[in-house]
């Protein structure tokens, strides 16, 4: 597991031995988590008061129970500053994935979404599970591949997949990029990236729990960008059979 051509933190690849286990085949769909905050009336993180001490420096009016949500933009932007796509919503929460207003209609088996470590801990315990290790996480995202650099081989395709959409995208709708549509294609290959390449899902040997809400929250991230880039794919489809 590991690499030593990717992440520093991936480092060394290394030998490791994992005993059986059994692991869900789909993520927590939101009416699997809906049963569990239905039977037990968990509170999750993204729904509690923020403490000011935790925040040093943080604007009164945004330390209130919320969660950021994915703002697409309509042209490139200074990729230095996260908020430039990311927007704090007061509100935003796993049953209210885009904030006050939003619902789970339509979205029930969906995977769950602003879900933080401790909401995953405590979701697993309930279902009479636990999370996996990191160990557990790889050997499963590599699908039976050993000594591979990624779970589909060795081929890098996180440039060249971007460009093919990009290709692709305006030949099978007969019609012309514009930035916005540009925007939805970076959201749906970013978002599939992250789903596909990524071993940032809650992990039972995260180092510290501030750093295992943010991997726990990139799983969720992931979902959204590509629910968002598929919802936009649909919506060109549809637009372009009417015509």
């Amino acid at each position: 597991m590991g690499s030593d051509d990717h992440y520093h933190e991936e480092r060394p690849a290394r030998m490791v031995k994992v005993d059986s286990f059994r692991m869900d085949t789909y993520p927590v769909t939101n009416r699997r988590f809906r049963d569990f905050v239905d039977a037990t009336g968990y509170v999750t993180i993204a729904e509690r008061p923020l403490d000011p001490v935790l925040y040093a420096g943080a604007r009164l009016q945004d330390l209130v129970p919320g969660s950021l949500v994915f703002v697409m933009t309509d042209g490139p932007v200074d990729l230095g500053d996260f908020r430039n796509w990311w927007a704090w919503v007061p509100g935003a929460k796993w049953a209210r994935p885009f904030g006050p207003g939003s619902s789970l209609d339509g979205l029930e088996d969906h995977p769950v979404v602003h879900a933080a470590y401790p909401d995953a801990v405590a979701y697993a315990r309930w279902a009479g599970m636990r999370l996996p290790s990191e160990a557990e996480w790889e050997y499963a995202a590599r699908g039976g591949l050993v000594g591979v650099e990624f779970a589909w081989g060795d081929e890098d395709l996180q440039e060249t997949a971007p460009l093919y959409i990009l290709l692709l995208g305006p030949l099978l709708l007969g019609e012309r990029i514009r930035r916005r549509d540009l925007a939805f294609m970076v959201a749906l290959v970013v978002g599939l990236a992250l789903i596909v390449g990524s071993t940032s899902a809650p992990l039972a040997t995260a180092p510290n729990p501030a750093l295992g809400n943010l991997l726990g929250a990139c799983t969720g991230v992931a979902w959204a960008l590509t629910l968002t880039g598929l919802r936009w794919l649909a919506s060109r489809s549809r637009s372009h059979d009417d015509q």
